[in-house]
């Protein structure tokens, strides 16, 4: 894959500008965070990367080929959602398989990734269980494994624990942490700074459409450069 780059990457709806001349490189391997107040662009961005919102102007390059029309199916590319977009008929086994169906696998290869994603979310003797029937953390854990399944290079969470009790939080991030140590490329939207400065290796800031500030963690909430990342900081650890 080696990078993903944005060039002057600009996304529109009609007079509203969400993001603005967008200029980012998210490297292979890397753990890539993005903070920022509500409605700053950063949901946006995450699915821009996944082919999920068509990009107004500018290029995003992955691998150093231009994206921009590659449809989502072929962008090796999987996002998780804080609603967790399971499906409510099918059982744990046939919400993490259903994507491998879609793609036409093998039989023997959708049963293989399938027990993997179970294994490595902890989720082995809930296979024939609905999403009714699993607790929040539970069904978050089922929308990783299934977006685990397809084997992306590339792993988008969109505010994974938003939706989840405070209780369950921890048990969705420690899954998380665990993903983020397997070397796959992950980048995150989320309101967890401990979080956000335990795992990530880049902190980027947005705010109003632009990135406006880039730093490693440790530097980034111990001496944020500009007087809007403070202002940030400050509410949110209040």
């Amino acid at each position: 894959m080696n990078s993903i780059v944005f060039k002057d990457v600009c996304k529109s709806y009609g007079d509203a500008k969400i993001v603005k001349s967008l200029n980012l490189e998210i490297k292979e391997g890397e753990r890539l965070i993005l903070l920022g107040p509500s409605g700053c662009g950063k949901s946006t961005t995450l699915r821009m990367i996944a082919g999920l919102e068509e990009i107004t102007s500018g290029e995003l390059v992955m691998g150093g080929r231009v994206i921009n029309d590659v449809p989502p199916g072929e962008r090796n590319v999987a996002m998780v959602f804080q609603s967790y977009a399971l499906f409510p008929h099918l059982s744990v086994w046939d919400n993490i398989a259903f994507g491998l169906k879609i793609q036409k696998l093998g039989e023997d290869e959708i049963k293989r990734r399938t027990t993997e994603a179970l294994k490595i979310l902890n989720l082995q003797g809930y296979e024939n269980r609905k999403p009714k029937d699993l607790s929040g953390g539970q069904k978050q854990r089922v929308a990783i494994a299934r977006a685990m399944a397809m084997e992306p290079e590339v792993l988008l969470l969109d505010e994974p624990t938003s939706a989840l009790d405070p209780e369950m939080v921890k048990e969705v991030l420690d899954v998380i942490k665990g993903l983020a140590n397997t070397g796959i490329t992950m980048v995150l939207v989320t309101h967890e700074m401990g979080f956000a400065r335990d795992v990530s290796d880049v902190i980027h800031f947005m705010d109003e459409g632009y990135l406006i500030e880039s730093a490693p963690p440790q530097e980034f909430f111990a001496n944020p450069k500009t007087e809007r990342a403070r202002k940030f900081l400050s509410t949110i650890l209040s």
